[in-house]
């Protein structure tokens, strides 16, 4: 294993690498395009040294996150080639990124280093090829590109372990990742990693935190809540989903289907469905005004007015 990013998360070395991931590959297209741009940049190219003189006035590349346009010299064969100097401030994993397919050769220490990943197509217009080698820090290298059959070309390199990622893996699919399954690389994520981790079930498909939240009794959005958009609506009288059972009633605090305070309560019927919540408490509490009035008029007529305060304010 090659990164130590990850204290915990399982690390994919570069040779199960299929390709170098989106955030590398994005780092370096925007210097191709932006820069900084180093010595002999456009329309003043950086002259290689002919291949194999490795020796002054051979130019140096060894700033990362900078775009070296090279001036490669002809071959006998009418292609171009040339030699730069490289020096890693680190050991580890570096990349090179070329504006075309090119072969990249690298000698250190008077022996050849093999690459550990190539490949073309790297999802960036400006940067279609790219090399990691293994090197270490404060060793001097020498890089050589070609043949090719153009004099120029743009040069990014760039420390691949600075771009490790944590991947997570997702089972159901959804675009959500379980945190306690990741992986860390710089590598394009495995099949079925995403860069997000907050799924919070990752064996149902439907809960997700993009997912909305109905009244099922779970926690569909992942949000720590349950049914937080539903009406307080509650069984109180052991009503159950086939109709059965007492009374079903708003969830006031009073007793069994009945508020302590007035007795009035919902008469029994089917369980209510979540569309039809809002409906029902309506009816229940005009219901309730209906009789709550009828009890303190009838009062009135019995006892008089000198024996009842009249309160009508009760809601």
């Amino acid at each position: 294993m090659l990164f130590t990013a990850a204290t915990f998360a399982t690390a994919i070395a570069l040779a199960d690498c299929p390709a170098l991931g989106p955030a590398l590959v994005q780092h370096a297209c925007f210097h191709a395009e932006f820069g900084p741009f180093g010595d002999g940049s456009q329309p003043n190219p950086l002259p290689a040294s002919m291949e194999p003189l490795y020796f002054a006035p051979t130019p140096n590349i060894s700033k990362s996150h900078t775009q070296y346009t090279l001036q490669l010299a002809p071959t006998t064969d009418g292609f171009f080639s040339g030699t730069v100097k490289f020096m890693p401030p680190r050991t580890g994993a570096w990349s090179v990124f070329t504006d075309r397919p090119a072969a990249t050769s690298l000698v250190g220490s008077g022996m050849q280093i093999q690459s550990q990943l190539s490949h073309s197509a790297t999802a960036c217009s400006l940067l279609l090829s790219v090399s990691v080698f293994p090197l270490t820090a404060k060793t001097l290298y020498y890089l050589t590109f070609g043949p090719v059959a153009e004099n120029r070309l743009n040069v990014v390199v760039e420390n691949v372990d600075e771009f490790t990622v944590f991947y997570y893996r997702d089972a159901d699919m959804d675009g959500a990742g379980d945190r306690k399954h990741d992986v860390a690389t710089p590598c394009s994520p495995p099949a079925g990693y995403v860069e997000q981790d907050n799924d919070c079930d990752d064996t149902v498909a439907s809960i997700h935190p993009e997912a909305p939240e109905v009244c099922d009794g779970l926690d569909n959005n992942c949000n720590g809540q349950v049914d937080e958009s539903c009406p307080a609506v509650a069984l109180l009288d052991g009503g159950t989903a086939d109709g059965g059972g007492a009374n079903q009633s708003i969830a006031d605090g009073g007793p069994s289907g009945q508020s302590a305070a007035s007795g009035c309560s919902l008469s029994a019927g089917h369980r209510p469905q979540p569309f039809g919540f809002a409906i029902i408490a309506l009816v229940w509490l005009k219901r309730r005004i209906h009789r709550c009035r009828s009890r303190a008029q009838r009062s009135r007529m019995l006892l008089g007015p000198d024996h009842i305060e009249a309160k009508t304010d009760w809601f």
